[in-house]
């Protein structure tokens, strides 16, 4: 990827997360600690990033209400450059993180991204960026899926490289792996998830998935969950990173999300793949010491 400052595109939303200790009781009571926490996956990704020190850019959807003004001035606090949208009436996104007795997450979303143009995009914007790293759930929205085609075209024509974050494997099977991958075809690295990489590819083999994959990106990055995460560049060249092992698991919320970040950040500052597995393995790491998706305050 080019090095320098970084372009994501995505979302940024109100994480609202209840863990519970116990096994749910469905239909009835189960006690919960709830936290607010900012979140959306491109928000995640670009605090992140800010955090480890790159220089970097987000275009996502607010409302006009006290949850975006809030966002912003989150964005700002950690050193993001916002490039907001905001549409008359409307409302910031909201995720309801559910974090099980075991760790593990469910989500339900309702983001704000619905309605992004192309006209949307900053004038200029590209001009300043090295990269652009699109979230995948602009492509698996049917409301934003053009929008997110068409920046990741004017990225390219500008110069720009690519990445993008398949995001959601249930998501993926709804909108189809032939129909996602045409999508994103031209795009220089994926960085999928274990689960996203064998919906893409229909196939549950570590193998056959990097081999389809990469047939269709010129590098993959993909994280294993407790296996730590592999690369396989263009040539065919392969490396793996070890997990690195937390010393006290909080929640898996945002783990993917920092080891995007850490991988962009690495490679923006022109550190080699080798460099970027570990630096994505040390963010994802932190990610889970703590509730929430973005790195916890300094």
């Amino acid at each position: 990827m080019n090095t320098g400052p970084v372009l994501v595109i995505g979302e940024i939303v109100t994480d609202i997360i209840a863990r519970v200790s116990d096994p749910i009781a469905v239909a009835s009571d189960t006690r919960a600690k709830i936290t607010l926490r900012p979140g959306g996956a491109g928000g995640n990704v670009a605090a992140w990033m800010a955090e480890l020190g790159a220089s970097i850019s987000l275009v996502a959807a607010i409302g006009e209400d006290a949850s975006g003004r809030a966002l912003e001035e989150e964005l700002l606090a950690r050193g993001v450059k916002p490039r907001l949208v905001r549409r008359p009436g409307s409302s910031s996104g909201s995720v309801l993180v559910l974090v099980d007795h075991v760790g593990e997450r469910t989500m339900l979303t309702d983001a704000a991204n619905g309605d992004l143009t192309t006209g949307d995009i900053p004038a200029g914007v590209f001009d300043e960026c090295a990269h652009l790293h699109l979230s995948g759930y602009v492509l698996l929205d049917r409301r934003t899926r053009s929008f997110g085609v068409e920046a990741l075209a004017s990225a390219r024509a500008a110069g720009l490289t690519t990445s993008v974050d398949p995001a959601s494997a249930a998501l993926i099977t709804e909108v189809g792996p032939k129909e996602f991958l045409r999508l994103t075809e031209g795009v220089d690295v994926v960085l999928p998830a274990y689960d996203e990489g064998r919906e893409l590819a229909s196939s549950k083999d570590v193998e056959v998935i990097l081999s389809r994959l990469g047939e269709s990106y010129g590098e993959v990055a993909m994280t294993l969950g407790p296996e730590g995460a592999i690369w396989v560049g263009s040539g065919g060249e392969r490396l793996t990173q070890p997990a690195q092992i937390a010393e006290e698991v909080v929640d898996l919320v945002g783990a993917g999300d920092a080891f995007v970040a850490g991988w962009l950040t690495a490679g923006a500052a022109g550190e080699t793949p080798g460099d970027q597995l570990e630096s994505g393995c040390r963010a994802g790491t932190q990610a889970v010491t703590a509730v929430g998706a973005w790195p916890p305050r300094s």
